[in-house]
């Protein structure tokens, strides 16, 4: 009786321990992606077909200004951290949002029509683009969603990581302070 009890305790202390082995491992794996996805720091990024909400066909040249940096924010429009990223960004004011461009990745086989009114739906973001997903994959090397990348004048990665309201706040120089309301 008391080996059966002994042997259940074990197996059961034994299935814990594979569990936690598993969930660390996952954890680091999704890790290590996040770090090697995107160009790296300093380098040149490709420039890659885009288009406006529209569907008028432009390029990721076209998107960087002379003499400005653009903070590129890549989402998928099925993501779920993607969205709730997305609504959090509904509270910046329209200064930090003017200086944001989105570009939602779409899958070729995807009705595009579909693609188009999901975005729509994000009326408050101002500079709001599309790109097929396998070009963002190959040419930007972003893996991972909701992911950040700000670009110099010359296409030159200044910065990139996996984006947050607090990255693209930091990145920004958003004043998050509350100001009193003096009288």
């Amino acid at each position: 009786m008391v080996s059966l009890e002994l042997f259940l305790a074990l197996s059961l202390i034994c299935a814990v321990q594979m569990i936690l082995s598993f969930l660390v491992i996952y954890k680091f794996r999704y890790a290590s992606l996040a770090v090697s996805s995107g160009p790296s720091t300093n380098e040149r990024v490709n420039d890659i077909p885009i288009k406006t909400i529209q569907g008028e066909s432009i390029s990721l040249e076209n998107l960087v200004q002379k003499g400005k940096e653009i903070n590129i924010l890549v989402v998928d429009a099925d993501c779920r951290e993607c969205k709730k990223m997305l609504m959090s960004s509904k509270y910046l004011n329209d200064a930090a949002l003017s200086r944001i461009t989105v570009i939602f990745t779409y899958n070729e086989k995807e009705q595009q029509s579909l693609n188009v009114q999901q975005i729509s739906s994000y009326s408050w973001l101002i500079n709001k683009y599309q790109a097929a997903r396998t070009h963002i994959l190959k040419h930007l090397k972003v893996h991972v969603f909701p992911y950040y990348i700000q670009i110099d004048q010359y296409r030159q990665v200044v910065y990139k990581g996996i984006a947050s309201i607090d990255v693209i706040l930091e990145r920004l120089n958003v004043d998050t302070r509350v100001q009193p309301n003096i009288q």
